[in-house]
């Protein structure tokens, strides 16, 4: 559960996340960042950052999937098969937990 003394930028920040999904977050709230987030990686990311036990995650068969196949294509794919692959594993997250986990 986040402290509710902090926002969740200052969350993220102090956990050291990457400067492009600092960016992305802009002002957004948790709920409206968990809906329109468009990368699979940063939510898995966040679920274990906020101690979330996030290998639970990859017990749902469609997570699992789409999240091997994105490692799968990272250090090769084109760009464009990569942001599909995790709006894919994004979408398949969300479809399980519609609500942040943590």
């Amino acid at each position: 559960m986040l402290n509710p003394q902090y926002t969740l930028r200052e969350h993220l920040i102090a956990r050291k996340a990457c400067r492009k999904a600092l960016k992305w977050l802009g002002d957004r709230d948790l709920q409206t960042a968990w809906d329109e987030c468009p990368n699979g990686d940063w939510m898995a990311w966040a679920c274990k950052q906020m101690a979330y036990n996030a290998s639970s995650l990859l017990d749902h068969q469609d997570i699992h999937e789409a999240d091997y196949y994105l490692l799968c294509i990272k250090g090769g794919g084109f760009p464009e098969e990569i942001r599909i692959a995790q709006q894919k594993l994004a979408d398949a997250i969300r479809l399980h937990f519609p609500k942040p986990p943590f």
